[in-house]
């Protein structure tokens, strides 16, 4: 029964490190939302000047997707670099799969793609490096479809998706939580039937401890008895021979006296 409940705490602690990343991530998406939502304020009230590029790099999507903020630190630095802005005038907006497809902005660079030459022009050294020294392709690069509209809708989708992910991980963490209360419950009904039968094994131990003393004492007794009978009868043998040597003297006489 302990081990079951130490298994339990065991699942229930991973389940509490599911939860916690879930919620991080559910705010990343939330951060990455917002930034959403900034460009399409900024594109709303005029400027114009910051498009939102796509560009899709021939890349594995679920190992980036496995070191997101790693991914997301090379790629701000290749666009960066390309453009020769600062790195924290990039803002990587969504990801997306078929092979990586990645729509981005640059704050006070107009005409992103343009001048990134639809993709010839944009180093890869960084992303390169994070995809483990394989090169990596750009296959296309333009405007974003639908600009920062679009991405917005992206990213609240994500984060829909993120909240019911948070959700079902919850549910299971109360599930689980359920269950270790079950499994304790259980463990100390096991302790307290254990204490039981315990204390009457320990009860039987003394009630045969006392029977053996008094067998013990019995036997000590009869063997005092056999010995005192023993001896007796060895007295009454010899009283008996003595008994015997003096009849016979007493025969021998009477024959000598006949004579």
């Amino acid at each position: 029964a302990e081990a079951e409940a130490a298994a339990a705490a065991e699942r229930q602690a991973a389940s509490d490190s599911d939860a916690t990343e879930a919620r991080r991530q559910a705010e990343a998406a939330a951060a990455e939302l917002q930034a959403a939502r900034d460009a399409t304020g900024a594109s709303s009230a005029g400027s114009g000047e910051e498009e939102v590029a796509e560009v899709v790099l021939d890349m594995d999507f679920e190992a980036v997707a496995a070191a997101r903020s790693d991914f997301d630190a090379a790629f701000c630095r290749d666009v960066a670099a390309s453009l020769g802005v600062d790195v924290g005038a990039v803002s990587l907006l969504s990801l997306a799969g078929g092979s990586v497809v990645a729509r981005f902005r640059v704050g006070g660079v107009q005409g992103v793609a343009a001048q990134l030459g639809g993709g010839s022009g944009l180093s890869t050294g960084a992303m390169t490096e994070f995809n483990g020294g394989s090169l990596v392709g750009v296959k296309s690069l333009g405007p974003a479809e639908g600009g920062a509209v679009a991405v917005a809708e992206a990213l609240s989708a994500e984060l829909e998706e993120a909240r019911a992910a948070l959700a079902a991980r919850d549910a299971g963490l109360r599930k689980q939580q359920a269950q270790v209360a079950a499994i304790k419950d259980k463990s100390k009904q096991f302790i307290v039937r254990l204490g039981d039968e315990k204390r009457s094994l320990e009860a039987a131990l003394a009630s045969s401890k006392a029977s053996y003393e008094e067998l013990s004492e019995r036997l000590g007794r009869s063997l005092d008895e056999k010995r005192s009978v023993a001896a007796a009868a060895s007295a009454a043998e010899a009283a008996s021979a003595e008994t015997r040597g003096e009849l016979d003297a007493l025969r021998s006489e009477a024959e000598a006296a006949r004579r």
